[in-house]
């Protein structure tokens, strides 16, 4: 305990049981102390006083005393309850603290009697991120002319990688397309393909020996078809200095197999393996302005 100080009074002079001749008399344990008081004409008088030791505890507690930080939520208050003095782990001596970091606290409380308790709280940290997912309507795989709508899902706010933030894009060209998605801090990609195919012109036409396939410029000629061994030949030409992408789909809109000719010369010649592949597959040669679909039968 604190020291604590007896004063006598009544005049004279005083005698404390521990031989003090002070009026006051300072005391650190408890117990009974007494003293005696002799007058000026000699009479003698004893008092005594009982000293009480007081160890109770204060009573304190964090609220909440667990919390999770999430993607969604940044911080927590966590508010000390009881009576008396505060000290945090924190060093903070207010009776409310903000938590950014997941990691144990406590706070301690020094009541009246100066006694102390301490109390404990937990905070976490939820790092899963959003689950983004696209959907697509009315198909994956659309026509010539047609369109699709690609609708995110999982998150708060989305940013696709046409450069749009809204939750459905509407798309007509072939993909992939990709969308971020952000849930507070954390943030999540989803990716979908979106394969567009002329199918008139690749399921109407009849597959012949030295087909060519005339654009507005760009010619594409297959140089046996029905192919008959592994590899097919084309000849592409008309697009000297463009991009051109070839590229081989199966008939469910699955790429199999893509060349890129970054400038093309005159006429190009490429070859492409087939023979990993078996019955019709689809020959797709487009440029920034033009595109053919052929249809590859194997034989």
């Amino acid at each position: 305990m604190t020291a604590l100080n007896l004063t006598a009074t009544g005049g004279g002079t005083y005698r404390w049981d521990n031989n003090s001749t002070n009026a006051v008399c300072s005391v650190t344990n408890s117990g009974t102390y007494s003293v005696a008081v002799t007058s000026t004409n000699g009479c003698t008088v004893a008092a005594s006083i009982q000293v009480f030791q007081d160890n109770s505890l204060p009573s304190v507690s964090i609220s909440p005393s667990s919390a999770t930080l999430s993607c969604t939520t940044s911080s927590v208050s966590l508010s000390a309850i009881g009576s008396g003095t505060f000290v945090w782990s924190t060093g903070a001596t207010t009776s409310s603290i903000s938590a950014t970091v997941a990691e144990p606290y406590s706070v301690t409380l020094t009541g009246g009697n100066g006694c102390k308790a301490t109390a404990p709280a937990q905070v976490t940290q939820d790092n899963l991120v959003p689950s983004v997912s696209i959907s697509a309507a009315p198909s994956l795989t659309i026509a010539y002319g047609q369109s699709a709508t690609l609708t995110a899902s999982g998150a708060t706010t989305y940013l696709w990688s046409t450069g749009e933030s809204t939750t459905s894009i509407v798309v007509n060209t072939a993909g992939p397309y990709s969308v971020t998605g952000t849930t507070g801090n954390c943030s999540a990609q989803g990716a979908i393909a979106c394969y567009e195919y002329n199918w008139l012109a690749a399921c109407s036409t009849p597959a012949r020996q030295d087909v060519s396939e005339a654009g507005m410029g760009l010619q594409v000629k297959v140089l046996g078809n029905p192919v008959t061994g592994p590899e097919v030949d084309l000849e592409i030409s008309g697009i000297t200095g463009q991009l051109v992408v070839v590229q081989l789909v199966d008939l469910q809109g699955h790429p199999l197999a893509e060349k890129r000719i970054e400038r093309a010369g005159e006429t190009e010649h490429l070859r492409l393996l087939v023979d990993r592949w078996a019955g019709v597959l689809l020959l797709e040669v487009r440029t920034a302005a033009e595109r053919q679909v052929i249809r590859l039968v194997q034989k």
